[in-house]
């Protein structure tokens, strides 16, 4: 069995032993491990014989009828269980049940118990068999006696599972909005899609709930109906809350556009944000907080923050957990665009402390805040740290995030794969963001998908792959400029930024004044954290076109703030020429024994460190003076000096697409470049016509 599969068979039996030993028996005959598992639980043959006849057949008729009755429950404590019963006694069986060893497992709560989860499932399926008409009427009684104890989630569960639709309807009504405020949208979604249609027509405030759901679980399709017959709704029948359902339909309809990429969105949230009244703290402060997002993407940050503050007092006033992390998320989002990245990690903390200050928002609404957290964290160079963030959060970020968190999440986990020595780990996640973009028809994860593939062929050195790629991304069809949604979280890799790094790859010198305008407009406009990676593009460009001096001079400016900010992670990331160029200026700060003003400690020991493993071959190349050109009078580029390296250790064609990550045509292109700039016939010309040259050793 695969380590997965293992886990989940621990999971499931809940580390019971007897379980194990029946589950590994019936694996024998089974030829597909992983679709057992599918079927296996307390309902299985050899689990129900094992424990309908060497357990539940040998207890008392008293003992056994309260583990049946009880089997409902998810917890049990002594006054639930004698509600549920209808009679008192229930804390002396418990202390049976738990001295017997049967199956009870306490929780951190002092005498509250579960059971364990396959005996459980047996107890349900011997409950359904003798006793259904039971079934609800006990899930009546726990509804009950969780509403009574104010405890709603479980109340309306109990509720649910026993078709009382009446019941659950009231309850939701009474905490739909509750459970809004705190970002609990999947268990809304869950609730709301089994109770029946003809009562949810009924009951606007639900439809309403509904409807937020679906938008943040990403069920757009659904989202769009269910407006629109809500808006319908609202013109055919007035009711005494008008005002507050049109506020509602006033943010629905902006954020849904919003995070399905449609442009209109922007200005229709704008206009629609004027027209609300406060009053309607829910639906204000979400799109309060969606507009400031929008002006944070056009660099209108004062305006931005102003609104921010703004809707901070509405999701005070409500509570509002979900919206008040979003904020700061945001704010913090501002500072990393900016290139304060120490600030943008301590926003994201604040933010991930309210997450855990209240279970409800962290469960629910929340984890698109940890992936902007996991990415601030990446860019400090805490790649664990960062890791263990996404690990956390990513598959709730991919339930309730926008199109921004999903893309975020996915590129950052792609590349710590790529750090770990997993490409086709790294290009499989890739491949997972480009699907989620066809699933959910928004084309920006689908275009970004094929920029970060670009991105990574040009750091293995695969020039022809990444013009490739490249050409996938500007396809017409999937992306026209005018539908381009300023979204601020997805500044850095667009496709001006891969089209430029394109070039500084095939055509350096021709490249550099570009990319000195653009960063000037990059600072114009504020947005360092643009300008930091355009400068490294800059840098690389003038080492490959032999202005060595620039290079040095122009990297030494980039890590001059970012030595300050603590941004480690960009200079690895753009490959061997910039983490060489890196690497050099950490060691030669080092050597000196003097830390520019205003680093953060130990930032040029960490960089030196982050570079070292990335720099490679090209790490001589930007120690070395300017390359000698050739006998065709070009200059070599750092990757074909590495090629030639390689072929002087008597590697073929076909050692080296293995190690380069590309095919054997592509080394073959570079072979025949080299043997035309270095005026040879074949390979051992080259490399003697090098060494002669002092391009390799």
């Amino acid at each position: 069995m695969s380590k997965s599969a293992l886990g989940r068979l621990q999971q499931a039996t809940d580390g019971w032993a007897t379980a194990l030993w029946l589950a590994s028996l019936a694996l024998e005959g089974h030829d597909d491990p992983e679709a057992f598992l599918d079927t296996f639980s307390g309902s299985h043959a050899a689990i129900t014989e094992f424990l309908a006849e060497d357990v539940l057949a040998r207890l008392p008729e008293v003992q056994r009828e309260f583990l049946l009755r009880t089997s409902v429950l998810q917890q049990l404590n002594v006054p639930l269980c004698d509600a549920l019963l209808a009679q008192a006694g229930s804390g002396a069986l418990l202390a049976q049940l738990e001295r017997a060893n049967l199956f009870l497992v306490a929780l951190d709560r002092p005498e509250h118990y579960r059971y364990h989860s396959l005996f459980r499932e047996f107890l349900l399926g011997q409950l359904a068999q003798r006793d259904p008409a039971a079934i609800p009427v006990l899930h009546r009684r726990a509804s009950q006696w969780y509403e009574d104890e104010g405890r709603a989630v479980p109340a309306i569960d109990h509720a649910l599972v026993a078709r009382d639709y009446d019941r659950a309807t009231r309850l939701l009504a009474a905490h739909a909005q509750r459970l809004l405020d705190v970002g609990r949208f999947r268990l809304l979604a869950r609730w709301l899609d089994s109770l029946p249609q003809a009562l949810l027509e009924q009951q606007p405030k639900l439809r309403v709930a509904h409807a937020w759901a679906l938008i943040f679980t990403h069920r757009y399709t659904e989202s769009f109906a269910l407006v629109q017959r809500i808006d319908e709704s609202l013109s055919a029948n007035r009711h005494e809350w008008d005002d507050e359902l049109q506020a509602h339909l006033l943010a629905m309809r902006p954020i849904l556009m919003i995070m399905t990429d449609k442009r209109d969105g922007f200005s229709i949230g704008v206009a629609n944000h004027a027209r609300m009244n406060p009053r309607h703290a829910f639906p204000y402060s979400l799109l309060t907080n969606m507009v400031a997002y929008l002006h944070a993407g056009l660099d209108r940050h004062e305006e931005a923050r102003a609104l921010l503050d703004q809707a901070r007092r509405s999701h005070v006033e409500i509570g509002s957990t979900f919206n008040l992390v979003a904020a700061e998320a945001i704010e913090g989002m501002i500072s990393l665009r900016q290139g304060k990245l120490q600030d943008a990690i301590a926003r994201f903390r604040v933010a991930m402390n309210n997450m855990a200050g209240d279970a409800a928002g962290r469960a629910g609404g929340n984890a698109p805040a940890a992936v902007q957290f996991a990415e601030a964290l990446y860019e400090a160079g805490q790649l664990e740290q960062a890791e263990h963030i996404l690990t956390i959060y990513m598959g709730l970020a991919r339930e309730v995030g926008s199109a921004d968190h999903v893309l975020r999440g996915h590129l950052i986990r792609s590349r710590l794969a790529w750090q770990r020595g997993e490409p086709d780990r790294a290009f499989g996640l890739l491949s997972e963001l480009e699907y989620i973009g066809h699933q959910e028809s928004i084309a920006r994860l689908v275009v970004s998908a094929e920029l970060e593939r670009s991105r990574l062929a040009l750091v293995r050195g695969d020039v022809a792959a990444a013009a490739v790629y490249m050409h996938r991304a500007e396809n017409p069809a999937l992306w026209r400029p005018e539908d381009v949604i300023p979204v601020p979280l997805h500044e850095v890799e667009t496709l001006e930024m891969g089209r430029l790094r394109l070039r500084v790859h095939t055509a350096a010198g021709d490249v550099l004044e570009d990319l000195r305008i653009a960063i000037e407009e990059a600072r114009t406009r504020r947005r360092h954290r643009v300008a930091l990676q355009l400068t490294l593009l800059r840098a690389e460009a003038l080492q490959r076109a032999g202005q060595r001096d620039a290079a040095r001079e122009c990297m030494a400016q980039a890590l001059s703030h970012a030595c300050v900010e603590g941004i480690l992670q960009p200079f690895a990331d753009e490959g061997p020429v910039v983490a060489a160029l890196a690497l050099r200026w950490a060691r030669a700060t080092l050597a000196g024994g003097k830390a520019p003003a205003g680093a953060i400690a130990g930032y040029v020991e960490r960089l030196e460190l982050t570079c070292a493993g990335v720099a490679g071959d090209a790490e001589d190349a930007a120690d070395a003076p300017a390359i000698r050109p050739g006998g065709r009078g070009e200059a070599l580029t750092d990757r074909e000096i590495h090629v030639l390296k390689l072929v002087a250790q008597g590697k073929s064609n076909a050692d080296l697409a293995r190690e380069l990550f590309v095919s054997e045509n592509t080394v073959r292109t570079h072979l025949r470049n080299i043997s035309s700039k270095l005026d040879t016939r074949n390979r051992t010309e080259a490399v003697a016509r090098a060494r002669h040259q002092g391009l390799i050793r």
